[in-house]
């Protein structure tokens, strides 16, 4: 099922604007309770893949131009784990979306982002209409140049089972050259840096990227959130095969990777925020990704 659920991820779209298609792994890495005790092993296994298609483009607002995309998102992840890590991790994660968002200018620096969609967070075994989650929310950003823009906002979803609105800050630093950096703070974070060895070469260090798997899970009857985020530093080599399509390739290690089951309320959403004594914690491990990335620009 969950092979049918990300080929219909990844291939009902048309190729018009941008898509990417990935691998990536997460090598074997003690798993560990609260208090630092070994208790078992576990590694990850994933593939992914993403389509942006624009929609509607706008070209004769005075204040800039509005613009409607639509981008359809899927991510199936294996988790090989060993001893106590099978009965506090899943087996398989099935992570699939689609989105619209809409970005229209305000003012002569000003613009409107709003996003609307819904995301399926489960597992092959527990697939049900209770776990799609809705999302929707508005982000209002300023641009200082033009390669900074910042901004604030906020997301409501219901990915906790009950409404919870969550205040999005919007960073977007971009500077482009033989040596490039790019700072993004818009879901989850990014940093990377870069620079061009020859025409198609360019080498890349990302100090900084996050990768998340979440499902909703089903224990003793109930409906629990299990999730995990992984905090990796990776350096590869984007080599770009022709004007439309880019592959890279990067490898790393990770320097924080927690997980953690909790109630899917507004109330333990909140609680357990900033409580990190209540996750399972991995020792740091190699990961490696490899991404093909196509593009009409």
């Amino acid at each position: 099922m969950q092979k049918i659920l990300l080929l219909l991820c990844l291939f009902t779209a048309t190729p018009l604007a941008a898509q990417l298609l990935e691998y990536g792994f997460v090598s074997p890495s003690d798993y560990k309770t609260f208090d630092g005790k070994t208790i078992g092993k576990s590694s990850i296994q994933y593939i992914s893949g993403n389509y942006q298609m624009p929609l509607y483009v706008k070209r004769d607002n005075p204040k800039g131009r509005s613009l409607l995309t639509a981008t359809i998102s899927g991510k199936s992840a294996r988790l090989h784990n060993e001893g106590e890590a099978k009965k506090g991790n899943p087996k398989e994660i099935i992570n699939t979306g689609a989105m619209l968002t809409y970005v229209t200018s305000i003012a002569e620096r000003w613009n409107l982002i709003a996003t609307a969609g819904a995301s399926l967070n489960t597992t092959p075994n527990y697939i049900r209409l209770q776990n799609i989650a809705l999302t929707g929310g508005a982000i209002f950003t300023y641009s200082i140049n033009k390669n900074l823009n910042i901004g604030i906002g906020a997301i409501a979803t219901t990915a906790y089972g009950e409404p919870v609105v969550l205040p999005t800050p919007f960073i977007n630093w971009k500077y482009e050259g033989k040596y490039s950096i790019e700072l993004n703070m818009r879901g989850l974070p990014e940093f990377i840096l870069s620079a061009q060895l020859n025409e198609k070469n360019r080498i890349i260090l990302s100090p900084l990227a996050v990768e998340r798997f979440s499902a909703v899970i089903n224990i003793d009857g109930d409906n629990k959130l299990y999730s995990q985020n992984i905090l990796k530093t990776t350096i590869g080599v984007i080599h770009r095969i022709n004007h439309r399509l880019i592959l890279s390739a990067e490898a790393g290690f990770t320097s924080y990777r927690r997980a953690r089951i909790q109630e899917r309320s507004y109330k333990a959403f909140w609680d357990d925020l900033f409580d990190s004594d209540k996750r399972h914690k991995f020792s740091p491990s190699g990961t490696i990704s490899i991404a093909l990335k196509y593009s009409i620009r």
